[in-house]
């Protein structure tokens, strides 16, 4: 499920980073807040989220989405490293 919620994050990502609204780390944040699974999780995941500013997360979303091959796989060990921690609140 948070690979799938990753994904879909950094999809919209890309699409929030060509438009300045809404920002990044908002969509992110309503993502975690719809997708939590319990309050010590939701918490958890804004955390991790915090831990980026905007100007990562816009980057790895429009990296995602509009990069060369190269700037796709950086975007793609991002994404995976993005979902790793998220995944840590599980534990």
């Amino acid at each position: 499920m948070l690979r799938a919620a990753a994904l879909l994050m950094v999809a919209v990502l890309g699409v929030s980073a060509c438009n300045s609204e809404p920002s990044a780390q908002r969509v992110a944040n309503d993502l975690i807040n719809t997708l939590a699974e319990s309050e010590e999780e939701r918490v958890c995941m804004l955390g991790k989220v915090k831990a980026y500013s905007q100007d990562e997360l816009e980057k790895i979303g429009d990296e995602a989405a509009n990069g060369d091959v190269a700037a796709k796989a950086a975007a793609n060990a991002e994404l995976d490293k993005f979902q790793a921690e998220l995944e840590s609140c599980k534990e």
